[in-house]
């Protein structure tokens, strides 16, 4: 992960989200479907506002800035990055990764790390943009314009996703999608669909296969 694109920017990234307060609910409705229950763990935490919302008590990113504002929320927070988790073997019933995997270069070390930490039958939980949608396709443009966020993104498609959680041990188990809209559209608040991956913030959900 590029440890420090977010230092500069923890306090605009908050508040990207409070003017966007509707594309914010659409993604903590869709966030909601998983079985995100138990003793979690958020990876790339950022602020804390999805963990916040979500009632995940503990996240690790690399960012300090970052971790302060999550901390000021109540949540327990460690600096870190998630290819080398400082957590012994199967600790946790679940992991979430919302919005990070298109900042991590070693993906593989990555999700090796989580089915470590994951408890049997846990659950690991990846929330992203596709590359093949019309949001990700916005911020492939603006990256490529230079944007100081975006042009270290490197985002995936939905079969990538689907392909490096079952090489890493993972099974399929349900699948949530949300922003039918485009990004040049009003945002509306709308149910999440599931089983589908349409729009441009998808969530897979996945158990550890052993």
């Amino acid at each position: 992960m590029h440890d420090t694109i977010f230092d500069e920017v923890a306090k605009e990234y908050e508040n990207w989200y409070k003017r966007n307060y509707k594309i914010f609910l659409c993604e903590k409705e869709a966030m909601k479907k998983l079985s995100l229950q138990g003793v979690g763990l958020e990876i790339g935490i950022g602020t804390g506002l999805i963990a916040n919302e979500l009632g995940i008590k503990l996240g690790i990113d690399p960012s300090l800035p970052m971790l302060s504002l999550a901390k000021e929320k109540g949540i327990d927070v460690i600096r870190g990055v998630g290819e080398k988790l400082p957590f012994k073997n199967e600790v946790f019933d679940f992991v979430l990764i919302s919005t990070t995997l298109c900042f991590v270069t070693d993906r593989k070390s990555l999700m090796k790390e989580v089915y470590r930490v994951l408890k049997r039958k846990g659950n690991a939980a990846i929330c992203f943009i596709p590359r093949e949608s019309a949001w990700g396709k916005h911020y492939i443009e603006k990256g490529k314009q230079g944007h100081r966020i975006y042009r270290y993104a490197r985002f995936l498609s939905f079969d990538e996703v689907i392909e490096l959680l079952e090489v890493s041990g993972f099974v399929i188990k349900k699948i949530v999608s949300t922003l039918r809209f485009g990004p040049e559209e009003e945002p509306i608040l709308e149910q999440p669909r599931e089983g589908i991956a349409i729009g441009g913030f998808v969530c897979i959900e996945a158990e550890k296969n052993k």
